[in-house]
């Protein structure tokens, strides 16, 4: 594929983490894409210490040089970022917005009306009221880890475990029977990793899920069926991913005949994920092409981007950097917002609650 004269990508978003199933996507795509032959680099976004964005996908991180180049080179970045955050204020004549929750939920801008929109999948497509040209949904779910090999049969397992982090946070009740199974945390001590959820899921029947997390596709994928326990967190009609899996292997209520269904469709959740990957492959040509073809109708209107702060390793000055420039482009209100949620984690992970 001759990609010369294409213009290059930038996917604005945070520190790499494998708790975030959002951030996952975002790197991973701009991988994918990098490996069509694509220049594709990540916009850091807060501005935290250069270590905090080092990968396991092994994504460029874009510098202020890289900047420079592409105006020598008269390269227009297509700029791509989460619906959460005020991408466009970084600037960009093309700019991709890409929904990976429901609009509003967590922040970001009303309106984009001059924005290319891009769904993660059907269920937030839905959401979004203005025009959506297309579905996008990365598969992120690592299957080295999470996977049936050396497994029970689902039927033959006596254990299992739930998830409830937020839900229990905001004052939620985890039913007693419920609190009797093992517990999984991913954003509270003791911070379980990928591999000891997966070990946990491969020796469970049962996941009762409280959250709409991604846990409940690698439970999934691991022959543990998630049971849905209702809240204002998680809705059955709310639940990514749900189309694609079609609910197979899912039981939408805590209740015998659900779990018995679940049981009895559960072998076809690896067939909808091989599904999911296949048609991923097709959209994301689309994707190139339409932004590619954006960009290059833009081209007389070039809007330059805002150059990016120079973070020391200092890890003091880094973070007062950081919050400088996020009141720049995000406003104090917000600013102060972001940094009371990170105090208040911090908080609750160093006083270890076991909630």
């Amino acid at each position: 594929m001759n990609t010369r004269n294409k213009n290059p990508y930038l996917f604005i978003n945070g520190p790499f983490s494998k708790k975030s199933g959002g951030n996952q996507v975002i790197y991973k795509l701009c991988k994918e894409i990098e490996n069509l032959g694509y220049e594709t680099y990540i916009y850091p976004y807060p501005y935290y210490l250069k270590s905090y964005f080092r990968n396991s996908y092994n994504c460029k991180i874009l510098n202020n040089k890289i900047l420079e180049n592409f105006k020598k080179r008269k390269k227009d970045p297509i700029i791509v970022y989460p619906e959460n955050l005020l991408g466009s204020k970084i600037g960009g004549s093309t700019r991709v917005r890409y929904y990976l929750y429901f609009p509003g939920k967590w922040g970001g801008e009303k309106n984009d009306s001059d924005h290319y929109r891009v769904a993660f999948d059907n269920v937030i497509k839905k959401k979004i009221k203005q025009e959506c040209s297309l579905t996008l949904t990365v598969p992120i779910l690592n299957e080295f880890i999470f996977n049936k090999k050396n497994t029970l049969d689902t039927i033959k397992r006596n254990k299992s475990c739930y998830y409830s982090e937020q839900f229990e946070i905001d004052g939620g009740k985890v039913d007693k029977e419920i609190k009797k199974n093992i517990k999984i945390t991913r954003h509270l001590k003791p911070f379980l990793s990928q591999k000891k959820v997966a070990k946990i899921f491969k020796s469970c029947k049962y996941f009762y899920c409280y959250l709409n997390s991604g846990l409940i596709w690698e439970a999934l994928l691991c022959g543990c069926i998630p049971v849905l326990m209702e809240n204002k967190y998680l809705k059955k009609n709310e639940l990514i991913y749900s189309e694609e899996f079609k609910f197979k292997g899912i039981a939408i209520k805590n209740n015998r005949y659900n779990k018995q269904k679940a049981l009895k469709e559960i072998k076809f959740s690896s067939k909808y994920y091989k599904n999911i990957k296949k048609k991923f492959k097709n959209n994301l040509k689309k994707f190139i092409y339409d932004t590619q073809k954006l960009s290059h109708d833009k081209k007389n209107k070039k809007i330059e981007i805002q150059k990016i702060p120079e973070i020391p390793e200092n890890k003091l000055l880094g973070i007062i950097i950081s919050i400088i420039f996020l009141i720049k482009i995000e406003g104090l209100y917000k600013t102060y917002r972001l940094v009371l949620k990170k105090i208040e984690i911090a908080i609750k992970n160093n006083l270890n609650f076991n909630i």
